[in-house]
């Protein structure tokens, strides 16, 4: 097995941007297309990595503690998950099936409510003068399944 390199050179009004991809699959057919596509993919997952950065403040690093960060880290990889799982599963055919995930967060996550619950049901008691209500009941039918 042997590896191909190609290297990728812009010159635009920033600079000279280089880049090189290093892989084992078979050039000879389309390696324009290839670098394009892996490029393309590059730069969706950089889009990713932004979003939890910037949208989940998953940058900070408070605490002195690395065990702390760890942990708090941890709870924005699961925050983005969840906010991903929620867009894949009921934000489809909706206001928000592209919005950031800061944007879902605000609009469907934190949220004022009063919660009351026992044993066979949880209420949630909002106010009429939120805008995102019908949206909030919309998208929890759609995860639980059933008409709230």
């Amino acid at each position: 097995m042997h590896s191909q390199w190609v290297m990728k050179v812009e010159h635009s009004s920033p600079g000279v941007n280089i880049r090189f991809i290093v892989t084992n699959l078979d050039l000879a057919d389309d390696p324009q297309g290839m670098c394009d596509a892996m490029h393309c993919e590059c730069e969706k997952m950089e889009n990713r990595i932004k979003d939890q950065q910037l949208g989940l403040l998953a940058d900070r690093a408070s605490s002195s503690d690395f065990h702390a960060n760890l942990f708090g880290l941890a709870i924005t990889g699961l925050a983005y998950t969840l906010i991903e799982g929620m867009r894949q599963m009921a934000l489809t055919g909706m206001k928000l099936p592209k919005a950031a995930p800061q944007a879902i967060s605000l609009t469907l996550l934190e949220i004022g409510a009063l919660m009351t619950a026992n044993v066979r049901q949880v209420r949630l008691l909002m106010s009429r003068s939120w805008l995102d209500q019908l949206l909030f009941r919309r998208v929890a039918a759609a995860l639980f399944g059933q008409r709230l």
